[in-house]
């Protein structure tokens, strides 16, 4: 199974969104309208449609995340 597959099946199991995963990773910032949005949402899109590979320092933050939800 690859990084894409393993990151969709994680994220419909857990009834989480890409940008609910991505601010597990990188935490949420305050954008210019007020609002709390998640940092580097759109790695999240990218790694599950396979145009780009994690690195490994975003493995290791990938493998964080699916430990803390075993």
């Amino acid at each position: 199974m690859s990084i894409a597959e393993e990151l969709r099946t994680f994220l419909k199991r857990h009834d989480m969104s890409q940008s609910d995963f991505a601010a597990e990773i990188w935490g949420r910032y305050l954008n210019s309208e007020g609002k709390y949005v998640a940092r580097g949402r759109d790695r999240i899109s990218v790694w599950t449609r396979e145009i780009s590979q994690p690195s490994k320092e975003n493995m290791h933050k990938i493998v964080t995340v699916f430990v803390k939800y075993l």
